[in-house]
């Protein structure tokens, strides 16, 4: 009987089941013989070997032809990373790369990063689709570069803040009035919440490429009743309900990670509606935090992937 082994659907050995086992392996294969054992080496491939926890089925191969999977397979195995692959441990964080061009050489200086959001990168992968540049990464594919950068976790003294985090946001006027107020749509997250809640609205909405160093950020919608249009003098009114979509933005990779970064400072034009500090945080925290993102957006500073990655590696306020 052959025996084939896979890891998250990757085959990554076979051999035969002939080695003597106990007589109850013989009872539960209902044989005339226990020799059903195997100890088969495998050859994992390296794309692998990243820190995932992964299932691992094995399949039985019979000689009529018929497969069935082991009675006590799938496991799930954890394949310790090669160094320098280890998968990110935090929401938000930056993760990079050489940059290889098609002359074949590497740019290390500009390089190539992305955001984490607690399970893939999201990064804007450039020109070659230039319509929908944003794109989810798993971390297998990802780092399976050949110069991948360590993985920065952008230094923070966190606090937890309130914000939309939907496509489209419902908002009231100053004018809104009952019954034509909707309800606010908030959720709480810390900073490096917000950031990958950002960087994934942004591949939600969608954005196009850009080769420049500035970008247009993407932009939330809202949702609210008109109620400006109603006559004060008017005995009933029912003012319609306005929808503005989202709005598209273009980026670099780069651009694409300051926006999503950006944006989880109250003090920034890039938050979320609805975003305040939530209960009784420390209106100081978000002061520093807001000066730390003003010096990475200056226009001063250089706008590439390498300078975007070393800036969020240290307090610069």
């Amino acid at each position: 009987m052959g025996i084939h082994i896979y890891a998250g659907g990757t085959y990554i050995g076979g051999g035969n089941a002939s080695l003597t086992r106990e007589f109850a392996v013989q009872q539960a294969c209902n044989s005339t013989h226990s020799n059903h054992g195997f100890d088969i080496p495998v050859s994992v491939p390296a794309a692998l070997l990243d820190g995932t926890v992964r299932d691992v089925q094995i399949y039985s191969i019979h000689e009529d032809g018929s497969v069935a999977q082991l009675d006590n397979s799938p496991v799930r195995l954890k394949f310790e990373a090669l160094p320098g692959r280890e998968r990110p441990s935090n929401l938000g964080d930056i993760v990079g790369r050489d940059l290889q061009y098609e002359w074949g050489g590497p740019l290390n200086y500009f390089g190539h990063i992305g955001i984490w959001d607690g399970g893939n990168v999201i990064e804007a992968t450039g020109a070659s689709n230039s319509d929908d540049t944003l794109k989810i990464t798993s971390w297998a594919t990802f780092s399976s570069a050949p110069a991948l950068w360590p993985t920065v976790v952008p230094v923070l003294s966190d606090y937890a803040q309130n914000y939309c985090r939907e496509i489209i946001c419902n908002v009231n006027g100053l004018s809104a009035v009952s019954p034509w107020i909707l309800p606010i749509q908030t959720h709480v997250g810390g900073l490096r919440e917000l950031a990958a809640k950002r960087a994934y609205l942004s591949y939600l909405i969608g954005a196009s490429y850009t080769r420049l160093a500035t970008f247009t950020p993407t932009k939330q919608g809202t949702k609210r009743y008109q109620v400006e249009l109603c006559s004060p003098f008017a005995s009933q009114c029912n003012p319609p309900l306005v929808t503005v979509k989202a709005s598209r933005g273009t980026y670099r990779c780069e651009t694409f990670v300051m926006h999503s970064w950006a944006a989880t400072s109250i003090h920034s034009e890039y938050a979320f509606h609805h975003q305040s500090l939530y209960g009784f945080e420390n209106p100081k925290k978000a002061e520093k935090w807001g000066r730390q993102i003003d010096y990475i957006m200056s226009p001063l500073r250089i706008i590439s992937p390498k300078a975007m990655y070393e800036n969020f590696k240290k307090w610069n306020v």
